[in-house]
């Protein structure tokens, strides 16, 4: 945890990340969950919204760009989200961890290392657990992302936002470790 709190932010990260990563390490932590989460989820965060809290895209608000219909569901799997708003940056972090922990679980389980096992719940994250349940089950290796990744059978065009999306991420994590 020590690395988080020394950590200096970098010369591009906007000033609103600083109070919001505070939030997600204090989330993380009331989740129970390791810090050596904390890289990748807040890599996801800045993928997401660029720790814009106002952020909005076709079908996601917020910071962790999460669907209406998402949002209704959160309840089910995400302590206290009824209590909240759902466009609060509490509610955005905390159910973005509990639904990556659901996720990662449930649906990315046995993958082959920890790097296939986020990169397989961030498919599901973003292309939704149904869709990463499918690609697994055509994949010749469903324990690899990679072999994942080309078993998609969505559009093309969703396929490779999905990938991009894994790969800005994986690009991101190191910033933050």
């Amino acid at each position: 945890m020590l690395a988080i709190l020394a950590w200096a932010p970098p010369p591009d990260m906007p000033p609103r990340a600083w109070p919001l990563v505070k939030i997600l390490v204090a989330e993380n932590r009331r989740a129970g969950a390791p810090d050596s989460d904390i890289p990748w989820l807040a890599a996801q965060i800045d993928a997401e919204s660029a720790w814009d809290t106002h952020a909005r895209s076709p079908y996601a608000d917020g910071l962790a760009q999460f669907t209406e219909q998402t949002a209704r569901d959160a309840p089910r799997w995400c302590e206290g989200a009824a209590d909240l708003d759902w466009h609060s940056p509490v509610w955005q972090v905390r159910c973005m961890i509990a639904y990556m922990r659901l996720i990662r679980d449930r649906w990315a389980a046995g993958a082959r290392t920890n790097y296939d096992q986020w990169a397989l719940a961030q498919v599901g994250y973003n292309a939704g657990p149904g869709w990463l349940r499918r690609e697994r089950a055509e994949a010749a290796h469903p324990d690899c992302y990679e072999s994942v990744r080309l078993a998609c059978r969505r559009p093309p065009a969703a396929c490779r936002e999905t990938a991009g999306y894994v790969a800005r991420i994986r690009g991101l994590v190191d910033r933050y470790r």
